[in-house]
């Protein structure tokens, strides 16, 4: 092996022939299969094509960044009205210690809670 030695290992590996790997055999595929995914389309109506669809990807990312944006403010907007109703209650239970055992539920009812 080191010197020169063969202790019969060649023949146990699969060593394809340079048509084996351009071609493929079985369900082994070769080089040429993969040809069509890597050319680039030169043709003006394939070009046409794919710039029209990078102009609606395009639109689509603008009109998700919109919604992400309505999104993200309509969230801040709930976490202001929350912290608005959580600070209510904690104020009538620091005025009233006996309203920390009574629902929120029942606060409304009584008007003395407001909730959107």
């Amino acid at each position: 092996m080191f010197m020169g030695h063969d202790i019969g290992l060649k023949r146990r590996y699969f060593k394809p022939t340079d048509i084996q790997k351009l071609e493929g055999k079985g369900e082994e595929r070769g080089y040429t299969t993969a040809i069509p995914a890597l050319t680039i389309q030169s043709t003006k109506e394939e070009n046409e094509m794919l710039r029209q669809q990078i102009l609606e990807l395009g639109q689509h990312g603008n009109e998700l960044k919109i919604m992400r944006a309505k999104y993200e403010q309509d969230m801040k907007t709930m976490r202001e009205e929350m912290e608005e109703q959580f600070n209510k209650i904690v104020s009538l239970i620091q005025l009233n210690p006996k309203l920390a055992h009574i629902k929120p539920e029942m606060l409304k009812e009584k008007n003395l809670l407001v909730i959107k």
